[in-house]
């Protein structure tokens, strides 16, 4: 395809006109990119260093290489539907080069997306004709892929190298096929990158189908033989893909969903990037999500017909956008057929906006360039337009709540994990991950310094407690013990409220003490915090609205005779405690 025969566009607002003055061409570009800048507002907010719930697998790797163990096998080994040797390889080394600070996990990801950024815009700059850049669809693209709404991608560095790489490689090959006409080199290079995909997240796999159009739309090749060669390649790579597959332990619960709930689930993954957020209507988002579809099937529709009329070069221009839109669309539908079974809902988390973007990324290329002057054609332009500008700036001031409701969570997952090796409270699981063998794994990490803060070895909370705190008269500014009661089986449950007033939030877990015969106090318990409290709020401001606790004590670990029980806030990353005033309690005589 030769870029100098598309045709020019008057679609969008017209940023890459020849500016009066050479410097402020340079302020636009600087103005276009400015959305990279958000995913870093994100990292340095809210990032918590911490290994949680899905990371454990990759923490099973470490440990095998700690103790000399580590196999080619353990790369390749499935998570949930998934072989990702590709993302387990990378985590594994920046993990030795960092201790394993996830940041760098979150940092690969969003220079996946960088590249990702480049590569549309060397696409649009081919779609108009130009060398220069059209930079109102180039701001509006950026807008889409460093959308903040990805908050379980951009804060959990697991998620961004499995997530963040597929999109790339496939732009990558898209741009390899479709520049120029193909050769054997370039479709050996594609293959590579679609199965570098594939071996990231199984809906790489698309990137086998989808890009097909574009190896038959090049008349002077030899169809049959470059199609049945990359047909063979994709062969290959499902063998590599599915070979010992076996259904992992929650595959049953997410297949059971009826055709209503998958249709519903479809749409609603498309619609996600325009109506994101938990206080959002599905409704809303499932509508969105068919007038997406709707379009994409009347621009395929176009494309057709115009490959059918002989206008072969406007399809050139076109497959490569709408092959980014069939990557969105065959990942509803694989969504739609195994993951519909645990509701609609779970079609709006945040990890899948990186892919349904897709699609709308596909409408804003098209609309970046225009083989007609109808009036409705550019009101429809400008309209979609400000309807993504609009929900992306929406979602991102929704998505601040999430990322806080997050952060809290980590932290308290933090406090859990610290304290694994004394006490490890049901409730952790969530906080934490849901590992069988987490508690050894912990080990191993701590004494190769991949945890932080280290764990606490000894139920002894002395080191803990900050120097001067007055034990005899706890200062009330941590919060306070309002409650407690017992149970039909016995245990002990108290309640209450806590904060970190020079931290500025709510603490991060309380501690529960029973003093020993020699008056020490020894940890025996937690509990949890985070319930609303909207009466401190009012008291101390609304960062400190989540701080209410609640603690089960199991009878079972409640000494014999008159024991001093204490409840303490506890800060997990200073690692300190502070005393919280209210009811004495103490254990029974026995």
């Amino acid at each position: 395809m030769q870029s100098e025969s598309a045709p020019t566009s008057d679609a969008l607002p017209n940023l890459s006109s020849e500016p009066s003055r050479p410097y402020r061409r340079f302020w636009l570009i600087v103005l276009a990119a400015s959305p990279a800048l958000l995913p870093l507002i994100v990292f340095y907010k809210y990032h918590v260093d911490f290994i949680w719930n899905d990371a454990w697998d990759m923490a099973t790797i470490l440990v095998k290489s700690h103790d000399h163990t580590l196999r080619i096998s353990d790369f390749l080994a499935f998570h949930n539907e998934h072989r990702m040797p590709i993302p387990y390889l990378i985590m594994f080394v920046l993990a030795k080069l960092t201790h394993w600070n996830t940041m760098a996990e979150l940092l690969f990801g969003y220079a996946m997306v960088c590249l990702l950024s480049l590569l549309l815009a060397k696409l649009l700059k081919i779609t108009i004709g130009s060398t220069r850049l059209p930079l109102w669809p180039w701001f509006l693209i950026n807008l889409l892929i460093f959308n903040p709404t990805q908050g379980e991608n951009w804060g959990f560095g697991f998620a961004a190298c499995q997530n963040f790489i597929p999109l790339p490689c496939i732009a990558a090959a898209i741009m390899l096929l479709s520049w120029r006409e193909p050769n054997w080199k370039t479709v050996g290079l594609a293959a590579i990158l679609i199965e570098l995909a594939s071996l990231s997240l199984t809906i790489g796999l698309l990137g086998w189908l989808i890009i097909v159009p574009l190896l038959l739309c090049w008349p002077s090749i030899k169809r049959a033989r470059v199609t049945a060669c990359w047909i063979g390649l994709m062969f290959i790579g499902l063998v590599v893909q599915f070979w010992g597959y076996r259904p992992y332990a929650v595959q049953s619960r997410y297949y059971a969903a009826s055709i209503s709930n998958r249709i519903q689930f479809f749409f609603a993954f498309l619609g996600n990037p325009l109506n994101h957020g938990a206080s959002t209507s599905f409704g809303l988002t499932i509508g969105l999500g068919l007038v997406l579809f709707v379009v994409f099937i009347f621009l395929v529709i176009q494309c057709s017909r115009t490959w059918i009329v002989g206008h072969h070069r406007m399809v050139h221009i076109m497959l490569p956008w709408l092959i980014l839109g069939a990557y969105a669309i065959g990942a509803a539908v694989l969504g739609a057929s195994g993951r519909a079974g645990s509701g609609v809902q779970q079609a709006m988390t945040g990890r899948y906006i990186t892919i349904s973007a897709a699609l709308l990324v596909c409408m804003v290329g098209l609309a970046s360039f225009s083989g007609t002057t109808k009036r409705w054609v550019k009101v429809g332009r400008v309209i979609g337009s400000g309807v993504i500008l609009v929900t992306v700036v929406i979602g991102a001031f929704r998505a601040n709540d999430d990322f806080a409701g997050a952060v809290r969570s980590r932290r308290a997952g933090v406090a859990h994990l610290t304290f694994i090796d004394l006490v490890f409270e049901p409730y952790a699981q969530l906080l934490v991950g849901i590992d069988e063998h987490l508690r050894e794994k912990a080990d191993v990490l701590d004494e190769m310094g991949y945890i932080r803060p280290s764990l606490i070895k000894s139920s002894d909370l002395r080191p803990l407690i900050v120097p001067g705190e007055d034990l005899n008269n706890p200062d009330p500014s941590h919060g306070t013990i309002e409650d407690g009661t017992q149970t039909r089986e016995g245990n002990l449950q108290v309640w209450g409220w806590t904060i970190l007033p020079h931290e500025n939030r709510a603490a991060d877990m309380v501690i529960i003490s029973c003093d020993d015969e020699m008056n020490v106090p020894r940890v025996i318990a937690t509990g949890q915090v985070g319930s609303l409290r909207n009466d401190v709020a009012k008291s101390f401001g609304d960062q400190f609205k989540f701080c209410g606790w609640a603690a089960s004590i199991p009878i079972n670990r409640l000494p014999t005779g008159s024991r001093l029980i204490r409840c303490w806030a506890y800060d997990a990353m200073n690692q300190q405690v502070f005393l919280l005033p209210g009811l004495a309690i103490r254990t029974a005589e026995k």
